[in-house]
């Protein structure tokens, strides 16, 4: 893993950027983001897709000279039809999808991402079961934790006790049947969710061996368990959220897209407060797979009291600003290698080694007062856009800092 990475530290709304070490980050989805100048925004970087192939063996060659000249003329002719089709094939699977096809790709998805994210809701735990405990992994120890860190360590590997609640009627009570059945929707739903694996084999309050923070949902003895209980700030059913106000693609490739669904919704909650109508997004990401298909590869939930005045499709970022897309390298988008350079030219240019945070979206535009680094990066608009602020004191202007798809600095903006 990369030393520095623009990570997100808790959800209470005062997150806050720091470089920090680590194995295996992943991020849940968030379901309650409430807009304020203080919001923090979680910086993730993603994972890529690879596949293989295998060409077929070719025949044996143990005929007559004439025959094998023959066999070798028709394969040629075969190879070549072969190649024209494949070439074929590669061009229809790159065409860009229609905004039709993007839409239908969201509608028979998102119930079952919710679904997927229902298994750690507050509504779904067995509060009338026993809980369990377990010691799961979180990382390795680090002498500068000292001795009193209040956490297991075993060698050279810190645990920590976390406590698991039964699941009400989960889809099923296996938990590779549960995994299987959504990685036909999800991209990795062992990251998105934290789906883990069946520990009916370890003790109760004993270590799970296990170097991995996909530890979230487990199984145990016939039942599933999760340790986080998040209230979730939509219903899974299409029919309850609200009336749809705006549907809209954002950041579309021929290998990914977003796609946003915002809801108009009466007397709703922000914040612990009723307001008489609220603005509530979904945002959906997918990516397409190196066998064509499409999956989701994150969601977020966010919303905000709403505005009549503001056109949503006119908004040309999601309305959760949660930082936009997903970002893999099948995108093109080298993320990691970008969020290096934004955190070390906040701390080496700007100077800042207080708590800071770090808003992230893909963007194809410059503002008009933007400095100008450099003539050497890529110009083809496909950029992403590190907004620095403080993380608490506010003090001083933000600095919006421009990368291209290599993780170049070519252009800073103060506003």
């Amino acid at each position: 893993m990369n030393e520095r990475k623009l990570n997100e530290t808790n959800d209470n709304n005062n997150e806050y950027t720091v470089k920090v070490e680590g194995v295996e980050p992943y991020r849940r989805p968030i379901w309650q983001r409430f807009f304020s100048s203080a919001a923090a925004v979680a910086v993730m970087a993603g994972g890529v897709v690879a596949a293989a192939y295998m060409l077929p063996k070719m025949s044996s060659s143990n005929h007559l000279a004439a025959q094998a000249e023959e066999q070798t003329e028709a394969e040629a002719v075969t190879e070549a039809a072969t190649e024209t089709a494949a070439e074929t094939a590669d061009t229809a699977v790159s065409a860009p999808l229609s905004n039709e096809e993007m839409k239908k790709l969201f509608e028979d998805n998102v119930n079952v991402y919710f679904e997927a994210a229902a298994l750690s809701s507050d509504t779904n735990t067995d509060y009338s079961a026993e809980p369990i405990q377990f010691w799961r992994y979180w990382g390795e120890y680090d002498e500068s934790l000292g001795d009193d860190f209040g956490m297991r360590r075993e060698g050279d590997s810190l645990y920590y006790l976390a406590t698991y609640y039964k699941v009400k009627e989960p889809r099923s009570n296996d938990i590779n049947e549960l995994k299987d059945y959504y990685s036909q929707y999800i991209y990795e739903p062992e990251r998105e969710f934290g789906l883990g694996f069946d520990v009916s084999d370890c003790a109760v309050d004993s270590v799970i061996h296990q170097p991995t923070r996909y530890l979230d949902i487990i199984g145990y003895n016939g039942g599933i368990y999760s340790t986080q209980h998040i209230v979730t700030a939509m219903p899974v059913n299409e029919a309850d959220r609200g009336e749809i106000i705006c549907d809209k693609a954002l950041y579309a490739t021929d290998d990914s897209f977003t796609w946003e669904r915002i809801y108009k919704v009466y007397n709703a909650d922000i914040g612990g407060q009723t307001v008489p109508v609220k603005a509530e997004s979904i945002q959906l990401d997918f990516e397409k797979l190196s066998d064509g298909s499409w999956k989701v590869t994150n969601g977020e939930v966010a919303g905000d009291e709403y505005n009549s005045s503001l056109d949503y499709y006119a908004l040309d970022t999601v309305f959760s600003n949660a930082g936009g897309a997903y970002i893999s390298s099948n995108m093109g988008i080298d993320f990691d290698k970008a969020s290096n350079a934004a955190s070390d030219y906040i701390t080496d240019v700007i100077h800042r080694e207080r708590a800071f945070y770090t808003l992230w979206e893909r963007t194809d535009k410059l503002p008009e007062n933007y400095e100008h680094i450099t003539d050497d990066y890529v110009k083809d608009n496909n950029w992403l856009k590190f907004t620095y602020r403080e993380a608490f004191t506010h003090d001083g202007p933000d600095v919006d800092i421009f990368t291209d798809s290599n993780g170049t600095i070519f252009a800073v903006a103060e506003r």
